[in-house]
């Protein structure tokens, strides 16, 4: 195997990608000109010589900054950057002590980003770099801070936590699949079959048939404008803020797809798949009601496996329905749904020994969705690595005094299944997404 560096885009991946390839496929690409030999030595000595170039510019606008009498900016300081893994680049938060210490060296910096003090300025290789360029006034966040973020993100989503997630290194990711709706023969595992032989008979072909799910990431965006007196006077009150609000927003709205979405310009919701399986209220049912008989006919739709990973979400006005829900035996009842901290001391409510979540994208009692039995680990969400993105900008209403603080999340998610399963011996379709039809 040989290492190259491609010049031009091959075979879906980026130009500027290493990687190795076999002999022959080496040859091909340097003759033809798709990449060239790979030479580490030679990188860092180019990465050498450009950061000597950044430190001297630096230096220079340093300089040129220098406001008279300041001592922090005397015609003797320099601004220091090695190459390779100085202390600093080991600081995942890059010298800050917080997101709202660098919200204020950001608005230190200026309109033109002259201003911007050393912790700004030093430039890591691959480690912290710059949205557009000093004229703009914008700067990333710093790593951490991003990954803070996301965390906080799944912290709180019940829902979110428990899909299949699937980082994302490009725009779209293709998986491919068995094309499997029915465990009836010739359906089962996507056409593969077996067959009992005598001895000297000819044996009989299969084939499986192959189908793929394809994630296409879509953007959900935040905007934020604070202002500079905010940012001066009160900037320890900036993370808390920032990362909380916009956390529980990115979440609100990919579990509410997640649920609900249309899957155009968003991720396809479980109540709009082909896949999920609706089951049909009682007759003569009383109007927004749920009782016991929707609860044990929606778990038998359910596939098995999905058993022991699925739970209930429900809206919350549908627990005075549950709170009184029992199951005739004789003349008496047992109840059905088991509250919180009750036999087992567990944090949720059950249904069949499975967590019972109240959630507001669950709807109201009576209505399609108001109850939801789901598998989410069966729901695919893919994520852009490095996601979400933080930046910020002075430039925009600079003459307003005002920050500008931009949010965007790229995501897409779909459920694994293209259709509801037939089994081997029933008509009754199957479905790790089960929800209870409108009463």
């Amino acid at each position: 195997m040989k290492t190259l560096r491609l010049l031009s885009a091959w075979e879906g991946l980026e130009a500027d990608t290493v990687l190795k390839v076999d002999e022959d496929t080496y040859k091909k690409l340097i003759e033809d000109g798709t990449a060239e030999k790979y030479d580490p030595d030679a990188e860092k000595k180019q990465q050498q010589r450009i950061v000597e170039v950044v430190k001297q510019e630096l230096e220079e606008a340093l300089k040129s900054a220098k406001p008279e009498g300041d001592p922090e900016t005397d015609d003797d300081t320099k601004v220091s950057i090695k190459v390779g893994d100085p202390e600093i680049a080991k600081d995942p938060k890059r010298g800050f002590t917080s997101m709202s210490d660098f919200c204020h060296e950001v608005w230190k910096a200026g309109p033109r980003g002259t201003a911007a003090s050393k912790r700004l300025k030093t430039v890591f290789s691959g480690t912290f770099s710059q949205e557009g360029d000093e004229d703009q006034g914008g700067y990333l966040v710093p790593e951490e801070f991003r990954a803070t973020l996301l965390q906080k993100a799944f912290d709180y989503g019940e829902i979110m936590r428990r899909c299949r997630t699937i980082p994302m290194a490009r725009a779209a990711l293709r998986i491919p699949s068995l094309t499997e709706n029915s465990r009836r023969a010739g359906y089962r595992l996507g056409g593969i079959r077996t067959y009992w032989t005598q001895e000297g008979e000819q044996k009989t072909e299969s084939k499986p048939h192959f189908g793929y799910v394809r994630l296409e990431l879509e953007k959900l965006t935040g905007l934020w404008y604070t202002s500079d007196e905010l940012l001066e006077d009160s900037a320890l009150s900036l993370e808390p803020f920032v990362v909380d609000l916009f956390s529980k927003a990115i979440t609100w709205e990919i579990e509410e797809a997640i649920i609900r979405g249309n899957g155009a310009g968003m991720p396809l919701g479980i109540l709009n798949a082909a896949c999920l399986v609706t089951q049909a209220a009682e007759g003569a049912q009383a109007v927004d009601t749920i009782v016991a008989e929707n609860v044990v006919n929606m778990w038998s739709r359910l596939f098995g496996p999905s058993m022991s990973s699925a739970v209930w979400l429900v809206g919350q006005d549908c627990l005075p329905q549950l709170h009184t829900m029992s199951l005739a035996i004789g003349a008496a009842g047992v109840p059905v749904y088991m509250p919180a901290n009750g036999l087992s001391g567990t944090p949720y409510a059950t249904l069949y020994g499975k967590p019972c979540i109240v959630s507001e994208h669950a709807d109201t009692v009576g209505d399609v969705g108001d109850i939801i039995l789901a598998d989410f680990s069966q729901y695919l969400l893919g994520i852009k690595q490095n996601s979400p993105q933080v930046a910020s900008s002075i430039h925009i209403k600079f003459d307003y005094d005002l920050t500008c603080f931009r949010f965007v999340m790229r995501v897409d998610g779909q459920p694994w299944w293209p259709s509801a399963l037939t089994p081997m011996h029933s008509a009754t379709t199957l479905s790790p997404f089960v929800m209870l039809a409108a009463r």
